[in-house]
């Protein structure tokens, strides 16, 4: 029993040593390694250099441009119209077609027109000879009234020859009366006479109304007979054919359409933000002028005018063609660049310099980032017209987006 008692103390003490021993092995280890390590060098973190890119201030006068989108028209098409009833004789031009002064687009038949022509030109030509006959006519009457007159007088002496034969009972009653019938007859006569002298006048400007309505009739049947050849007066191209041969047409049907090249417009949607300065613009005599860009190419335009109606969106502009007209098609939707006025001591800048549409930063001489505030005066091309009383020619300013751009940042130009 005091052997067990023994094993069982040995075995005890054992378990209580081991884990002292263990920890003590450890610490002792730290403590060597601790002691035996290399000493560290304390390091100096450097500040670091932002390559970036720079352009030099020039301050300048620019003329800010505005993108624009509008659409072709024309104040001058002209649609061709039947002048009467009749029927298609011939159509010699198509849709799109360019055509040239003097070129015959279009003919109806002439049968419609050409006899009610010829029956008002003879109707002006009767008109004419009966004028003509009035005249004959009137000097014809001044003449025989001298004679009517010599007649009623010598009727008029004959019934006093008859009144005193009769008196003296040298003659007849029934002579009497004869001398007296045949002297108011021949009164009348007179009379007649010296109304158709007097009523020439009258018939003369009844005939030559009548003439003056039958020579309009002619211009009229004249008119027709031109409009029934639909002929173009100017360099253009067709807009539209709204007929074919053979059909028939009624007055005032229109037959095809056409405008001219130099009539061309673009109306375009000004914004409200930039409508007042335009109208000043205008107002003063300024030339605006807009570059245009088509699918068939790029061409010159100038604002003329400014709608008579706007609304919140803003108010329409009438820009002419100057250039390549030609080029143009009627109801074309196209792009322009109009020049606003111009701004004065302005700086152009790439879109890459500008934060938060306000700032930008300046390079100082240290090499650091100053920011500044500037007012925008639009777009030149892709770039932007700032402006600021604090940009001097020379200034280099930071044309490298940084998104860690700050006040007092140190870079580098490459």
């Amino acid at each position: 029993m005091w052997q067990r008692l023994k094993q069982w103390s040995e075995q005890s003490l054992f378990k209580r040593v081991l884990p002292v021993f263990i920890v003590a092995l450890g610490v002792g280890v730290f403590v060597l390694l601790m002691l035996t390590r290399p000493e560290t060098v304390a390091t100096v973190e450097e500040e670091r250099l932002w390559q970036v890119e720079a352009i030099t201030v020039k301050r300048q006068n620019l003329a800010p441009t505005v993108t624009l989108y509008g659409k072709v028209e024309t104040a001058e098409l002209v649609k061709a119209a039947a002048p009467k009833k009749s029927r298609v004789a011939e159509v010699l031009v198509r849709e799109g077609e360019r055509v040239n002064p003097g070129q015959l687009l279009l003919r109806l038949d002439p049968g419609d027109f050409k006899p009610y022509l010829t029956r008002t030109k003879a109707k002006v030509e009767e008109l004419k000879a009966q004028i003509q006959s009035e005249k004959i006519q009137y000097q014809a009457d001044k003449q025989s009234i001298r004679h009517e007159q010599q007649v009623l007088a010598l009727l008029q002496t004959a019934l006093k020859r008859a009144q005193r034969l009769l008196k003296k009972k040298l003659g007849s009653k029934a002579t009497l009366d004869q001398a007296q019938e045949a002297v108011n007859r021949q009164y009348l006569v007179l009379i007649n006479r010296k109304r158709a002298v007097a009523d020439h006048q009258a018939r003369l400007l009844q005939l030559q109304a009548r003439l003056e309505s039958a020579v309009a009739d002619v211009e009229l049947a004249e008119l027709d007979w031109l409009r029934s050849r639909i002929v173009a007066s100017f360099f253009g191209i067709v807009a539209s054919v709204d007929v074919t041969q053979g059909d028939p047409v009624k007055d005032s049907q229109v037959l095809l359409s056409f405008y001219p090249f130099n009539g061309l417009e673009v109306r375009a949607k000004i914004p409200a933000s930039y409508q007042a300065e335009i109208q000043n613009a205008l107002n003063a005599g300024q030339i605006l002028t807009a570059q245009g860009d088509a699918a068939s190419g790029k061409f010159s335009l100038q604002l003329t005018r400014l709608a008579g109606k706007a609304d919140a969106r803003g108010i329409d502009g009438l820009f002419s063609v100057q250039t390549a007209g030609d080029q143009l098609h009627l109801g074309e939707v196209v792009a322009l660049q109009l020049s606003r006025p111009l701004q004065q001591n302005v700086v152009l800048i790439p879109q890459t310099a500008m934060y938060d549409n306000q700032r930008i930063y300046r390079i100082s001489s240290s090499n650091r980032l100053q920011a500044l505030q500037v007012e925008q005066k639009g777009y030149f091309g892709d770039d932007i017209l700032v402006y600021s009383p604090d940009l001097h020619n020379g200034d280099k300013i930071l044309t490298t987006f940084l998104p860690v751009a700050v006040d007092g940042l140190k870079v580098q130009l490459n």
